[in-house]
């Protein structure tokens, strides 16, 4: 038992540090060229304040109206046409300089945007560092799609380095000879083989430096094409190492045998990259690469040839970073000269459109698999006993959320790294017994996880008395789970009169009751998510037992505890039901607070936003005008002062800086869950333009709050298994430091969407005049009251107010289904998607 906890230990470790590598990566490259990108535009914004400083003090002199806006240059030229007109002959001699010297300042702003900032010195040293970053991406990227491909990064076998000496010796064209080869392999005969060698070749490699060298490293110095693994060309004694000497000596036959065996070993490789290659066809908008490794697929021959070519010299990621520069520059080309706004937007772009085509992280390894199945085990045994240990229990749960603990640590630096190694090293020096059996502490092992808990390693678990002192009167932490082995739903309740108790519901709650029933009807819904079958399951939904039973014994139990507000950590399985929407949380007796880890709920707490704001993506064409709708409205409530629909946003790099920039904010965007892979859950930025989940979390996150309109935004765990901890988008949002994020759980309806939120803007405000103590789940409740209550004689006045007598007339038929029945939104499907995550705390401020 002892030595599966430190199994499960060490697992946890290790994908925690393979994470925290990722992570780091994409931030680090991210905030590179962040950086280049700021070294550009503050000049330039300085520049630009101080031009409009200059503006606005010229327009005030001339008793310009408050309401002109400098940056609008039309409106600033028409309005000093007119001034001019308006002037006396006699007065425009010597007022007329003033106008001159305005428009001259509004010809220096635009041309700051049209003809970049600087010297040409300048800014060919910019367009260098920018590119120079672009590079990187792209090389992290490739390296990446090769390691889910599970290719080499270089030549690592004797056999494939002896078939990659052989190709690169030759001096006809790769394609002809490779197809040659396919055809009648040199290596099946010794004499054809001993003719496919150059003459010349014995004046480099037969001199072996009195053997003092390995004979590859010799005749690597001959060919530089070939990429090859460093161990292997500085090693001695290779088998390819004897077969060159065995060569010189005039026997082939060992030469021949390594030939072919390189051969074989090289076509699969080939095929995955000639996959990749494939799908990065410039006419292709948005190739799956993580789909590249997996299943047969056709590959142009002449594609094939290619990819063969670049994997027998051990340069398949140098093949594949240029396939996705030549993609990237068909898909979004860059200007060949100058630097101004549309390059940098286009730069930003691009970093977007690459970061769409990274693999994501890798599925759940055999690593992952073993941690979660580990977890299982110790769960079962603990619960087995005859009195369970719930601070094991509590441990066991948070160590198998990897998926959302996974997103926080930050990678040790290389000090932490040197000494982990030294110490280890020094414990296997001092270690004479091999690894004990299970109960006993191997020294290696016990010192490498002294390292991980030492400064600058991981983050320890969250212990139970450092959670208890989070909470706050009136508050308990409720984690549910099922035992393994019965199927008994049970829960870890804390709160801060107690100690940590176990806790079991009734039977009708247990998991065979879940799965055969309430689940199992949801994901036949699910399946469609369409509104009509959701209005026909509600009434058994809200029926059925397990779901009674659940709500009812958490509402009990606080109720008997004199407990106002639950924080609930579900399993994956019941994350994704609606339980804001079941009696008794629907009526805030007790108020539930939804958590998604132990780790980000722990650190959370309030914090001074910065200057909200509002970005939208989401085109009318798919969503309808409420897209627009509902982006002014959020801007009105945010009282953003930008466009109509706030900050627009060029691409996912501006909204990973909005995201990780503290301020709270409002995104519309097309969401998409995916049940197969919930880490690679994602947000439509445009057409091929994507924010994974997994980016979501790299950069950390700094919103008080994130209204995050989008499909499925805050759905967690369906058709994810049953240890896995409830990963999606709006849990990666919380869980990489968001406070709160509103969203839905499943495909809304735009039209809803907008009332809801315009409801809701109503509610926040009538709250926050009424009472200091008012909070978010207070004002969502009577938001979604609103919504089901609406009829449609008042969805009619709202629309015609909204678009207008004449447009409403002309799109009325778009809109029937909203005005004919009476109260068009009391499908469940429409009000019920909508939910918090995180703190329903005030919403004063």
């Amino acid at each position: 038992r002892r030595g599966l906890w430190q199994r499960m230990q060490m697992a946890h470790a290790l994908l925690a540090l393979d994470g925290a590598a990722a992570g780091d990566g994409f931030a680090g490259l991210y905030r590179k060229l962040a950086a280049g990108i700021a070294a550009i535009e503050q000049p330039r914004q300085q520049e630009r304040r101080r031009l409009d400083a200059q503006l606005r003090l010229g327009l005030e002199r001339l008793q310009a109206p408050g309401s002109l806006e400098v940056a609008d240059s039309a409106a600033v030229r028409n309005w000093l046409a007119d001034w001019l007109n308006r002037l006396s002959p006699w007065q425009r001699p010597f007022l007329s300089g003033r106008s001159r010297q305005l428009l001259a300042l509004l010809d220096q702003r635009q041309a700051l945007a049209a003809a970049g900032y600087g010297s040409v010195a300048q800014i060919a040293q910019h367009r260098r560092r920018l590119a120079a970053c672009e590079t990187a991406v792209i090389d992290w990227i490739a390296g990446q799609v090769l390691r889910h491909c599970g290719l080499p990064a270089a030549l690592g076998e004797p056999a494939t380095v002896a078939l990659g000496l052989l190709f690169t010796s030759r001096h006809e064209a790769a394609d002809a000879l490779l197809m040659r080869w396919q055809q009648q392999a040199p290596w099946q005969s010794l004499p054809a083989c001993a003719e496919a060698w150059p003459a010349t070749q014995p004046q480099h490699w037969t001199v072996f430096d009195d053997g003092a060298r390995a004979a590859l490293y010799v005749w690597l110095q001959h060919w530089p094409e070939l990429k090859v693994d460093d161990q292997l060309a500085n090693g001695a004694g290779s088998d390819l190492d004897a077969a060159l000497r065995a060569w010189a000596d005039g026997d082939a036959q060992p030469l021949c045998g390594l030939l072919h065996g390189g051969w074989q070993a090289a076509q699969e490789p080939a095929d995955k990259l000639g996959r990749c290659l494939s799908a990065l066809q410039p006419a292709l908008t948005a190739p799956d690469l993580r789909a590249c490794s997996e299943g047969p697929a056709a590959v142009d021959h002449a594609v094939r040839i290619d990819a063969l070519a670049a994997v027998l010299c051990g340069r398949a990621q140098a093949r594949l970073a240029q396939a996705l520069r030549d993609w990237l520059d068909a898909q979004c080309p860059l200007p060949a000269e100058g630097l101004d706004d549309a390059l940098l937007a286009r730069v930003r772009q691009r970093f977007s459109r690459l970061c769409s085509l990274h693999p994501g992280p890798p599925a759940q390894h055999e690593l992952g698999e073993r941690l979660h199945g580990w977890a299982q085990q110790w769960l079962g045994d603990q619960l087995a006993e005859a009195r369970p240990q719930p601070e094991a229990i509590w441990q066991t749960l948070e160590l198998a959320r990897i998926g959302l603990n996974g997103l926080r640590p930050s990678l040790p630096d290389a000090d932490w790294h040197e000494a982990t190694a030294e110490a280890v090293r020094e414990a296997l020096l001092n270690t004479k017994a091999l690894p004990p059996g299970p109960g006993l502490f191997w020294p290696p092992l016990q010192g490498w996880f002294g390292r991980l808990d030492a400064p600058g390693g991981l983050p320890r678990l969250p212990e139970v008395e450092t959670c208890r002192r989070r909470l706050r009167t009136g508050e308990a932490l409720v984690q549910v789970l099922f035992d393994p082995g019965s199927g008994r739903q049970l829960a870890l309740w804390l709160d801060t009169r107690q100690p940590l108790r176990l806790r079991a519901f009734p039977a009708p709650a247990n998991h065979a009751a879940w799965r055969e029933g309430a689940l199992a009807l949801w994901q036949q819904w699910a399946a469609d998510e369409h509104s009509q079958g959701l209005a026909r399951l509600w009434p058994t939904l809200i029926a059925d037992p397990a779901v009674q039973v659940t709500a009812a014994t958490l509402a009990g139990w606080a109720a008997a505890d004199g407990l106002e507000r639950l924080i609930v950590i579900w399993p994956a399985s019941l994350a994704q039901l609606p339980w804001e929407a079941f009696a008794p949380f629907v009526d805030g007796a007790p108020v539930l607070e939804r958590a998604v880890n132990l780790g980000n709920w722990r650190t959370a707490s309030a914090r001074e936003p910065a200057k909200a704001w509002v970005a939208h993506f989401a085109d009318s064409a798919h969503g309808g005008f409420a897209i627009e709708a509902m982006a002014a409205d959020s801007a009105r409530f945010w009282q953003v002062d930008a466009q109509p629909c706030g900050i627009q946003a060029a691409s996912g790099f501006d909204v990973l800086g909005l995201l990780h920039g503290g301020g709270a904010g409002h995104l519309i965007v097309h969401g998409e869950y995916r049940p197969d892979e919930p880490r690679l859950s994602r947000l439509q930025i445009a057409t091929g333009e994507y924010l994974p989940a997994w980016t979501l979390g790299a950069l950390g996150i700094g919103c008080p709050l994130l209204w995050l309109s989008a499909c499925q935004a805050n759905l967690s765990g369906r058709a994810t298994r049953e240890r896995l901890g409830p990963v999606g988008l709006g849990p990666t949002l919380i869980a990489a430091g968001a406070q709160r994020v509103l969203g839905a759980l499943w495909k809304c309806d735009t039209l809803a969407a907008w009332l809801l939120h315009r409801f809701l803007h109503a509610a926040i405000a009538e709250a926050a005049g009424a009472s200091p103590q008012a909070r978010y789940w207070h004002a969502l409740r009577e938001a979604r009251e609103r919504l089901r209550a609406l009829r449609g004689s008042e969805v009619e006045a709202l629309l015609r107010a909204e678009l207008g007598e004449a447009v409403f007339g002309e799109r009325r038929y778009e809109f029937d289904d909203y005005l004919l029945p009476a109260r068009p939104f009391d499908n469940p499907y429409y009000w019920a998607a909508f939910m918090l995550l995180g703190e329903p705390d005030a919403v004063a401020g």
